[in-house]
């Protein structure tokens, strides 16, 4: 499973995920990137981790997606299937989607 088939499991009406404010935006905000909608408009819900100075290392949006994946029962992308999606890209695109793949699962690529 890559990164897109992963955002596109979580479906638009469930209450199982859009009851959390934070996996909410962070999975519409991820949503976007796929679609190609990139904004900077976020809250402290779903931070920046790739900016002008780098990307900030943290591991609690990843326990944050492991906890919520074992709730509702979804499996997380592979790091291989990950970075063959990030390879397909436009590279004009690759820091937005970079920014969506860490913020939504803290992976950083490096396994």
């Amino acid at each position: 499973m890559n990164f897109t088939q992963f955002i596109g499991s979580f479906k638009t009406g469930d209450a199982s995920w859009e009851e959390s404010p934070v996996l909410f935006e962070r999975i519409h905000i991820a949503k976007n990137i796929i679609k190609g909608i990139y904004s900077n408009k976020r809250t402290i819900k779903a931070p920046e981790y790739l900016t002008d100075f780098g990307l900030r290392k943290t591991d609690s949006p990843r326990i944050f997606i492991k906890e919520y994946c074992k709730k509702l029962d979804k499996q997380m992308p592979s790091v291989l299937e990950v970075k063959k999606e990030l390879l397909e890209l436009d590279i004009r695109d690759l820091g937005d989607w970079i920014d969506g793949v860490v913020l939504k699962l803290s992976n950083f690529l490096c396994k």
